[in-house]
């Protein structure tokens, strides 16, 4: 599907899009990361974006994504969240404890407390409202869009596109070779030209992908030739061989639309939350300019 414009047609609806967006910038900034510095750095993830997040195994991906699709749900922003490799109800327990500000080894050993339980029904209230769609399975790139067909979201999580099956089965084909073509398929759906989109719009795709011990991507020759920006998350050294507890280091890697770099966050496993340095213990979500 091609789009011909002449210098004319191009300039008018460049001068258009720009007065648009300057009259409705709150509609405009595309779907917020609640980290300040981040959306400094981006302006937030925009419409025909295709997004990864990048990190080790326990770095804290996951709960990156979901801080993200969060944030979404308060902003009002509908999205499908793919997990493909946590089922839906253990995804949950991540978004509650994140909105509740309750420890999740709670919900795994069954120990709420009295005082709990109204926290735990006001997160239920702000969860019921987000125009969210949560899917686990192991799909191949075909049955995604069908349910994108179904849903029409502005935002699509997966995590993670290692785990995503073939879109055709080949007896030659390797992981490396799967992996990439994927990474192509989901540019073409972020950018609305995927032939098998009823609805031929832009929408932000975040992807997940997982890092190796060297800090290299998984089964990749290089996803970053597909993407317009690419971030990780990382566990911060304490310069004597460890780890700094609940501090990580959020890094953008790539980004076509600006500079790099990165900064220090804070993290609480427990309640998979990512927020601003030295915010505190409670649940992080930015406020709409």
């Amino acid at each position: 599907m091609a789009e011909i414009l002449d210098s004319s047609q191009l300039a008018d609806q460049f001068f258009q899009q720009q007065k648009d967006a300057h009259n409705n910038p709150a509609g405009n900034r595309g779907l917020a990361f609640p980290v300040q510095w981040f959306m400094k750095m981006t302006g937030g993830i925009k419409p025909g974006w295709l997004s990864f997040v990048y990190g080790q195994a326990k770095a804290g991906k996951t709960s990156c994504m979901l801080s993200m699709a969060r944030q979404n749900g308060h902003d009002k922003h509908k999205f499908i969240y793919f997990s493909l490799e946590e089922p839906n109800l253990l995804v949950a327990s991540r978004l509650f404890a994140a909105e509740a500000n309750i420890s999740r080894i709670k919900f795994r050993d069954i120990l709420l407390e009295d005082s709990d339980w109204s926290k735990l029904s006001n997160a239920a209230d702000v969860i019921r409202g987000f125009c969210a769609y949560w899917v686990y399975g192991a799909f191949d790139l075909h049955t995604m869009v069908k349910i994108i067909n179904d849903i029409d979201p502005d935002g699509i999580y997966i995590d993670h596109i290692q785990l995503m099956d073939a879109i055709r089965q080949t007896r030659d084909e390797n992981k490396t070779q799967i992996v990439s073509e994927n990474s192509r398929a989901l540019r073409r759906v972020a950018n609305g030209d995927w032939p098998g989109l009823k609805v031929h719009r832009t929408r932000c795709v975040t992807v997940a992908g997982q890092l190796n011990d060297e800090g290299k991507v998984l089964y990749s020759r290089d996803l970053d030739r597909d993407a317009d920006l690419t971030f990780s998350i990382d566990r911060k050294p304490d310069g004597v061989g460890g780890w700094i507890p609940n501090k990580r280091v959020l890094a953008i890697r790539l980004f076509r639309h600006g500079d790099v770099g990165q900064t220090d966050i804070d993290f609480i496993g427990e309640r998979s939350m990512i927020m601003d340095n030295h915010v505190g213990a409670m649940p992080s979500v930015l406020k709409k300019p």
